[in-house]
């Protein structure tokens, strides 16, 4: 499956407590900080393509735009997440300019550990309080000051992870549109070449099927509000119906309409 972008996550903070589920995630990648607490159970994940292993008591930790994947192996793990901008205050230099050797703290279970994963968790369910992200983001600040000292950093390929990453930004901000690889590249300044090679080298896939991954993804979540497949094919970025229902089947194993009719059903 080619990777995901989840580019509306950005800017947002997040915390989340699942009591016995760890969904299967694919490769994805987005801007924010992702930190995950596995509390019971274990996992296999992805970093960069680079598999690990999670056990219980163990935290992932993944940098802003690293490329991910994690699902559950043993049992039904409870679990924490963490999700937040890279420019939260104090860490901002580090997110933009390091990343870590390994992404997983191992043994990190203790009481006062639990005890902030679950405040951060409650806080961001208060709906009733406008002081939320405040208080969200005050839990994510005091577990990184626990968390940080204990990652051994390295300083980024500046060149490469910034091409790369601008090179996906740059789709997922624009896949609405009609782009092309040749017109990226222009722009960029690189090759197009070069830039179908760090598809099919860095991400696994090839530039189109990245774009219309993009585009059905979208449409899925059109689709759930409109009755108007035509609009939603040239809202999503495809250049014909034709083409919409091709792709579209191609990638969810229905047509636009069987999959709008499906979830109306069960609504």
């Amino acid at each position: 499956m080619p990777i995901q972008y989840q580019h509306k996550l950005h800017g947002s903070f997040h915390a989340w407590h699942r009591a016995d589920n760890l969904p299967k995630m694919p490769q994805h990648m987005h801007r924010n900080v992702e930190i995950i607490y596995l509390k019971t159970g274990s996992a296999t994940c992805t970093v960069d393509l680079v598999p690990y292993q999670l056990n219980e008591g163990d935290i992932l930790f993944v940098f802003s735009e690293q490329l991910h994947s994690y699902e559950t192996s043993v049992g039904n793990p409870e679990n924490y997440a963490l999700l937040f901008p890279p420019d939260i205050p104090i860490f901002a230099d580090v997110f933009s300019t390091m990343l870590p050797l390994s992404p997983v703290l191992h043994g990190m279970a203790s009481e006062e550990m639990d005890a902030l994963f679950k405040a951060a968790h409650k806080a961001n369910h208060n709906k009733s309080s406008e002081y939320t992200k405040g208080a969200v983001m005050g839990y994510i600040a005091v577990i990184l000051t626990k968390i940080m000292p204990l990652l051994e950093l390295q300083p980024k390929n500046e060149l490469a992870n910034n091409i790369e990453y601008t090179l996906i930004r740059y789709c997922a901000e624009n896949y609405t549109k009609p782009i092309t690889l040749n017109e990226i590249a222009k722009k960029f300044g690189y090759t197009p070449e070069y830039f179908s090679r760090i598809f099919n080298e860095k991400y696994k896939t090839s530039f189109t099927n990245f774009i219309n991954s993009l585009r059905v993804e979208e449409a899925k979540s059109l689709l759930k509000k409109s009755d108007n497949i035509t609009e939603v094919a040239f809202a999503c970025g495809f250049s014909s119906i034709r083409n919409f229902n091709r792709v579209f089947k191609q990638k969810v194993g229905k047509t636009p309409y069987e999959y709008r009719k499906a979830k109306k059903d069960v609504q």
